[in-house]
């Protein structure tokens, strides 16, 4: 699938995860982290440039072996243990549970 239908699904998923509940919507955004990470890395390289212009060029090789895997990494933990990451959505108070 094309890198924009998967990044505007990701979204739309995402805006409505977060309006039912913060930990559903940091379930979802895990899982989209997810799914770019697994993207990037089947693809085998990683655009980079400014937002509105040509692509400035392709991150290739190991730096997306590593930084796939990264983002893969933050998915899951984001996937499996969202109150984790709860406080820096939410800041201290427990109102957004």
């Amino acid at each position: 699938m094309n890198q924009k239908i998967i990044g505007s699904i990701s979204f739309v998923a995402c805006i409505t995860a977060f309006s039912h509940s913060a930990v559903l919507g940091i379930r979802v955004l895990g899982f989209s982290l997810i799914v770019t990470g697994v993207q990037w890395l089947f693809c085998g390289r990683i655009p980079y440039g400014i937002r509105g212009r040509p692509t400035s060029g392709y991150l290739t090789g190991f730096s997306v072996v590593v930084i796939s895997l990264a983002l893969a990494v933050m998915g899951v933990v984001l996937l499996l243990s969202p109150r984790l990451v709860l406080p820096l959505f939410c800041g201290n108070h427990q109102a957004c549970i």
